[in-house]
Formats: structure tokens, sequence, C-alpha cells
């Protein structure tokens, strides 16, 4: 990776103003955006902030037990496929429902989790998902 974008990326998360941990306990939205020409530049940087989200999260709502302060969140990830393999996915993906935590994943085609995870592990997060949905374009 370019020194310059490590400069930027250390200069840009130097600090922060919520901590993701806040999502356990207040009402939060957090809304993720990335422009499609940068997808391929920030898809490492994205892979480590998914990650620590999900860790997070799971750490948090062990220290919190299964009280009312431990609200549960949605985590919603659109073009799920865009920002390649998340390798903590396949080993966290059946446990995450006990931490409530609501993972959804969009993706235009299954054939693209299978292209990036291969057919094993695609299934593993296919079995995972309680509801498949799939739309027809006419």
């Amino acid at each position: 990776m370019d020194l310059g974008i490590i400069h930027l990326i250390d200069y840009a998360t130097s600090r922060s103003d919520f901590d993701v941990a806040d999502f356990k306990t207040q009402r939060s939205t957090l809304y993720i955006c990335i422009n499609p020409t940068d997808i391929d530049r920030l898809r490492p940087v994205m892979r480590f902030f998914y990650q620590h989200i999900v860790e997070r999260l799971m750490t948090t709502a062990q220290n919190l037990g299964n009280g009312r302060e431990n609200m549960g969140i949605c985590l919603f990830m659109d073009e799920f496929c865009s920002i390649g393999k998340l390798g903590m996915f396949t080993s966290c993906m059946s446990y995450l429902r006990g931490y409530r935590i609501k993972l959804f994943l969009i993706t235009s085609d299954i054939e693209q989790i299978e292209m990036i995870y291969g057919e094993h592990d695609a299934q593993g997060i296919i079995s995972n998902c309680d509801s498949k949905i799939a739309f027809c374009i006419l």
C-alpha cells in the first residue's frame, strides 16, 4: 500500500466521534457509503473496518450480558461481495444472533459469494441466512 495512503488513513483514524460499542446501548445509525470508483483502493480498509465492527460488537454484547441495556443491532451490508473475502464471516455468522446482531447481506448474485469465498465457505454463509429473497428484473 502507498505510504501516502497509510499516512492519510492513520490521520483520519487517529480520533473518532463515536465508539462502535455504543451501538449496543444507544439507538444509532451509521451509513458507510463508498464511491464505486474508490472500492478497489479502499477494499483493505473496509475489510479491517467490518472485522473491527463485528469483533467490537460481540465483545460489548458479551460484557453487557442479556439485560435490557444490550440492544440488538442490524448490520446491513449492500454489495457484500464488493469488498472481497471477510474471513471472519465464515466462522462467526452462525453465532452472531446470540450476540443480538442481525446481519443482512445483500448481493446481486449468489455466484459472487461462491467466487469470492469458494464453494464450501459460500455454502456455510448461505446456509446461515434465515431468509433468502430474489428479485427478477424484467
